[in-house]
């Protein structure tokens, strides 16, 4: 699970290298880049190296339970009610088995109250924290809990006061700007965690990834400051 949401993180910078590329270079590219965040962000969780392999398989778990109460949730409000039923009807098939082989793993599961759950103990937790404990972990001088949160300001719809690039000019007109800085700053926001991810890959496989140090050594060249 874990390498399929680093690729979906990849897929995403790409997205915003593309978008850049165009010259699409406002709020767009933020809710891809928290997006982007997100991704790698779950996948260290799933596979955080401190906490034991136990607690992470029960991780993991608890993932696939949450996505699947979720579907089912959304299926409710089709507009064709025959259709509507035939996805819950399954949906809620898929969940008896899928609850009947995390009780067969996990010696304490509660599944009695959604947003309540856990599998021997472990939560979904929140996703501030995790961020902080990743880029703290990371040796980050940026605190992880404040990126992804300033992300989420920028990904969602914002009043006048929170829109990035947004002045008023010397006659009164509004005008919108964006800075190379900027830009630069939102790379480093993209590329670093997904290094970090892939390194957070490759380090629980025990492998030596040349293409990962390939991308160390550009990242230090354009970054130095992640490395410090």
């Amino acid at each position: 699970m874990a390498v399929t949401l680093v690729r979906q993180q990849a897929d995403l910078c790409v997205s915003v290298g593309i978008l850049m590329e165009a010259g699409e270079i406002f709020e767009s590219i933020y809710s891809l880049a928290r997006s982007a965040f997100e991704f790698g962000m779950r996948a260290f969780w799933l596979l955080e190296p401190e906490v034991p392999l136990r607690q992470r398989c029960a991780r993991g778990r608890l993932m696939e339970l949450t996505s699947l109460h979720h579907l089912k949730d959304a299926a409710r409000y089709r507009p064709d009610q025959v259709a509507a039923a035939g996805d819950i009807a399954s949906l809620k098939a898929s969940w008896r088995v899928l609850k009947r082989s995390v009780q067969g793993l996990f010696d304490d599961v509660d599944l009695a109250e959604a947003g309540s759950w856990s599998v021997e103990g472990v939560r979904y937790e929140s996703w501030t924290e995790v961020a902080g404990r990743w880029l703290e972990r990371s040796g980050a001088s940026v605190d992880g809990r404040w990126l992804y949160k300033h992300l989420s300001v920028r990904a969602h719809p914002q009043g006048l006061i929170a829109t990035p690039g947004l002045g008023v000019g010397a006659e009164g007109q509004t005008i919108r700007s964006v800075s190379a800085d900027e830009i630069g700053r939102l790379a480093f926001v993209l590329l670093v965690p997904f290094w970090l991810s892939l390194n957070t890959i490759t380090s629980y496989h025990g492998l030596a990834s040349g293409a990962v140090a390939a991308l160390e050594g550009e990242l230090r060249e354009h970054f130095s400051s992640a490395f410090v």
